[in-house]
């Protein structure tokens, strides 16, 4: 072969080798949510408490993070995802939320096949959790307590985080202290504040 064929051979590959970096999607970063400490009730709960799965509005309940773009737009980023489905995720990090808020308690995810037997039944279901385009994360959810056969009253609360800034980073991180403090009030209607 002679240099001149060589020469174009090894642009050809290299070229080729290019494009086909170019054609990589990327990965997707994934995020998650975490339980914060709160405000511990000073009366001991009897008896196991247990949390149903979360009911979660479903245009929230896709792998991609929804942001709202504006009253009428609702956007998602492919590549920014969560790292397990949402009702999952809250359901684990309210499970870690309320352990913490009430000592001596067992608390656990009805749904789990470890689950001890529950005198307390907590019920949510959340209808926005995300962040409007001042990047203030809004959590509307009802809840309720059901403690052995009786009625549970149903609680609404409406709680609003400001995130540090517009990073997916510091939105999770919001979102997180808003869970807390849907937490520190469920737990508090449980028994009275320690101080």
């Amino acid at each position: 072969m002679t240099a001149s064929l060589l020469t174009r051979r090894h642009l050809l590959l290299a070229l080729t080798g290019v494009l086909a970096a170019c054609g990589q999607t990327p990965s997707p970063i994934l995020y998650t949510l975490v339980p914060r400490p709160g405000v511990r009730i000073a009366r001991p709960i009897a008896g196991g408490v247990a949390l149903r799965t979360v009911d979660v509005a479903h245009y929230l309940n896709r792998p991609q993070i929804v942001r709202h773009g504006n009253t009428y737009v609702l956007k998602a980023d492919e590549y920014e995802r969560w790292a397990e489905s949402l009702d999952t995720m809250i359901t684990r990090v309210l499970v870690e939320d309320l352990t913490m808020r009430l000592p001596g308690a067992q608390v656990s995810a009805a749904a789990s096949p470890v689950t001890a037997k529950a005198d307390t039944m907590i019920a949510v279901d959340i209808e926005r959790f995300d962040a409007d385009p001042g990047n203030s994360v809004v959590l509307t959810a009802h809840w309720s307590v059901r403690k052995g056969a009786g009625d549970a009253p149903v609680h609404l609360e409406e709680i609003s985080v400001s995130a540090a800034s517009d990073s997916t980073s510091d939105l999770a991180a919001a979102m997180s202290d808003c869970l807390a403090q849907l937490s520190d009030r469920i737990a508090q209607s449980l028994g009275g504040v320690s101080s």
